[in-house]
C-alpha cells in the first residue's frame, strides 16, 4: 500500500475516527488530538497483503474502510470462537488447521497479536479497496499500551 501523510484537516477527522474506535474512545481529547498526529494512512488494493509473519512490524493496525482477513496457522483443529482488542471479530476456524479473524472498520490488530497465538505463520489480506490507519509503536499513547500487544 502507499503511505499517505495527513494534513492539518485530515489530523483533525482522525482525532474524530479515533473516538469511535474502542481502545481510544475514554482517552481524553487532548491526548487524542496528539495522538492522532502520529497516524499515516495506507490506501491497499483488494488482495493485497498488509503485513504477514515474514515481516517484522510493531504497529497497531486501525481499518478505518473496507475490511482485513487475518489468517493463522494452529496447532490444532478445533473449532473456536474469540474476540480481539475490539471485541467485535469473529475467528473462524477452517479445515486445515488455519483461521481466519475478519476486520472491519474501527477494529484495531497488530503483526505481534497473532504473532504469539499462530504456530507458524499468519498473514493480513485486504477484502475489496481498504483504507487503515496506522500508528507506529514509539508513539502509542502510554494509557492504551497495556491494550495492545506490539
Amino acid at each position: 500500500g502507499r503511505r499517505l501523510p495527513m494534513d492539518d484537516a485530515s489530523r483533525s477527522l482522525a482525532s474524530e475516527f479515533l473516538a469511535g474506535v474502542p481502545i481510544f474512545r475514554d482517552m481524553p481529547p487532548k491526548l487524542r488530538e496528539q495522538t492522532a498526529k502520529h497516524l499515516w494512512r495506507m490506501k491497499v488494493a483488494d488482495g493485497s497483503i498488509l503485513v504477514s509473519d515474514r515481516e517484522q512490524d510493531s504497529s497497531l493496525f486501525i481499518i478505518e474502510s473496507g475490511s482485513v482477513a487475518t489468517y493463522h496457522d494452529q496447532e490444532n483443529d478445533e473449532d473456536c470462537l474469540t474476540s480481539n482488542l475490539t471485541g467485535s471479530d469473529l475467528m473462524l476456524h477452517s479445515h486445515f488447521g488455519q483461521k481466519q479473524i475478519l476486520h472491519h472498520p474501527r477494529d484495531t490488530f497488530s503483526q505481534v497479536e497473532f504473532a504469539t497465538e499462530a504456530k507458524s505463520g499468519f498473514t493480513a489480506v485486504c477484502r475489496g479497496a481498504t483504507v487503515v490507519v496506522v500508528m507506529d509503536r514509539e508513539h502509542l499513547p502510554a494509557e492504551i499500551e497495556s491494550m495492545v500487544k506490539l
